[in-house]
């Protein structure tokens, strides 16, 4: 099974609010991340945010020893990699909120990911970046013949060429992550890559007995 690897933000933008050429990307980043702070009345933001940063391991050298895991693959490239950047914080600060939140409804976890394929995006994610109301857009996303995500945006007060900087627009995108599961003597195993202009990479293994 394969799907768009663009759909949401790029969770490594949190780590870009030093980087000049990213702030737009960084500010949407941070705006997406404060609503679902609120949203879910998490317990303290501000480290989870840390701890997000320090795995991206963005603009950072760290000693080779003290490297952990996710840092030699040189930040977070999977949700199975963020997870455990959650259950740190959710150990760390006692606040179960935290895995509640549908992160993947708003965040991709690659740094190959350089806009947000718009057209891809869960409901949620297409309300704020386009200040458009939920439920209006949930009635779009649902619709088989709908129009152009550019088409709605606009004919529902948003501005569609506003976000051109963050998205892909019309321009497609050669970016998926795609899964694959199989049995195996007793045990269930599978992998995980990701499919970039023709080129796989990033594999994660995993399997359970």
């Amino acid at each position: 099974r394969c799907e768009p690897l663009s759909e949401g933000v790029n969770i490594k933008w949190l780590a870009m609010e030093n980087m000049a050429a990213m702030q737009e990307k960084y500010t949407f980043a941070q705006t997406v991340f404060d609503t679902l702070v609120q949203l879910y009345n998490l317990e303290d933001a501000s480290r989870l945010q840390e701890l997000i940063i320090e795995e991206t391991n963005i603009n950072r050298e760290f000693n080779k020893k003290e490297y952990s895991r996710l840092r030699q693959k040189k930040g977070i490239i999977s949700y199975r990699q963020f997870e455990s950047v959650i259950s740190r914080y959710q150990m760390e600060v006692d606040d179960p909120q935290a895995s509640l939140v549908p992160w993947k409804k708003y965040f991709t976890f690659s740094r190959d990911a350089e806009f947000i394929d718009a057209e891809y995006s869960s409901p949620e994610l297409i309300a704020l970046l386009f200040d458009i109301d939920l439920q209006t857009v949930k009635e779009w996303h649902s619709d088989l013949q709908k129009v152009s995500l550019s088409t709605f945006v606009n004919n529902n007060g948003g501005d569609y060429n506003a976000r051109k900087n963050i998205i892909a627009g019309k321009k497609f995108l050669e970016e998926s992550e795609c899964t694959v599961s199989f049995k195996s003597a007793g045990g269930q195993y599978g992998f995980r890559f990701e499919y970039i202009k023709g080129e796989a990479k990033h594999f994660e293994f995993y399997g359970t007995k």
